[in-house]
């Protein structure tokens, strides 16, 4: 991920008074370099202190209304200088991984209408962070049509809260729960709205500043991130093989294995890393109980996440979880 998309957490910490020099040093971001990136996994980790920093429950949707175009980079001034609604997604998709190269969003048709759709890759534990990328979205098209726009539909994942209110005010439109993928919903003319600042001109400059970019992202770097979201969606049948990552990435299963050699790994050991960090997340979360976390994980019994947890950090979950609440 890009490190100007990660600022949006840094500047609304330091908004509610916390210092957050320390943690970027430790998270190893450059915040004044626009251009580095940084793994999901560390965005994750950023999130969720910030969420245990704040006790903010909505912070996901909170972060995304706070996201403007220059969280974006390059990929803003493409989008803004485009005639109408649909060309500026269209651009912002063809460029998306310049900000972020796991998740995957795509302009297809949901119920007769047409939708940006997010690619099932959020994890049970990352509902806040996937609310946090649709509002994002939402944000960025009232730049550029003006901020009376809202979507036809919202389609989220996860369950119905008790109390929707501030879903409503944010969106501004129907909520659907329990969707099977994250989803925007617009009406036809909605995209056809004209944008605030067409500028072919501007536009054609900054794709072939885009194009340069893209060519300059780290392509292992950004696969390796890919590999541990398709672990991630795999784990709760059990460990993936070689063959069928490998598959998904349209590779061969000995590339792979010498792809992940190259950056000193190995696909047990990769698994091994994935299932620590989701551990941790679910232990976050009181709702989750630790059996189920273990089933989600892929353990076929509680007992083998106890060992495996007390391998990786000394102590029992139980003991991790009561310490980090």
């Amino acid at each position: 991920m890009s490190a100007a998309y990660v600022n949006v957490i840094f500047e609304y910490l330091t908004e509610k008074g916390f210092d957050c020099n320390e943690l970027a040093a430790e998270a190893n971001v450059q915040r004044d370099d626009p251009l580095s990136r940084v793994s999901r996994s560390t965005f994750a980790e950023l999130f969720f202190e910030a969420v245990r920093l704040t006790q903010n429950k909505h912070l996901g949707l909170h972060l995304g209304e706070r996201v403007q175009p220059r969280h974006y980079g390059v990929i803003s001034y493409i989008a803004l200088s485009a005639p109408t609604l649909r060309g500026a997604i269209e651009k912002s998709l063809r460029y998306q991984a310049l900000v972020d190269s796991v998740n995957r969003v795509e302009l297809a048709e949901v119920d007769g209408y047409p939708a940006l759709v997010w690619e099932k890759t959020v994890t049970p534990d990352l509902w806040q962070l996937a609310e946090l990328d649709v509002v994002s979205w939402v944000s960025c098209a009232r730049w550029g049509i003006g901020p009376a726009f809202n979507p036809f539909r919202v389609d989220l994942c996860h369950g119905l809260p008790s109390n929707t209110e501030e879903y409503n005010r944010v969106f501004g439109c129907p909520l659907r729960f329990n969707a099977p993928r994250y989803a925007l919903l617009f009406e036809e003319d909605l995209l056809s709205l004209p944008m605030g600042q067409p500028n072919p001109a501007l536009q054609e400059l900054m794709e072939s500043h885009a194009r340069r970019l893209m060519i300059q992202t780290t392509d292992d770097a950004s696969q390796l991130e890919r590999i541990r979201t398709l672990i991630s969606q795999r784990l709760t049948d059990g460990e993936p093989t070689l063959e069928s990552i490998a598959g998904s990435l349209e590779l061969g299963p000995r590339t792979l294995q010498r792809k992940l050699a190259d950056a000193g790994l190995t696909l047990s050991k990769l698994v091994d890393e994935v299932r620590m960090e989701l551990a941790k997340r679910y232990l976050h979360d009181p709702e989750f109980q630790i059996s189920e976390a273990a089933f989600l994980l892929g353990f076929s019994e509680q007992s083998s996440l106890q060992r495996a947890f007390k391998r990786w950090t000394g102590t029992t979950p139980a003991k991790w979880r009561n310490s980090h609440m």
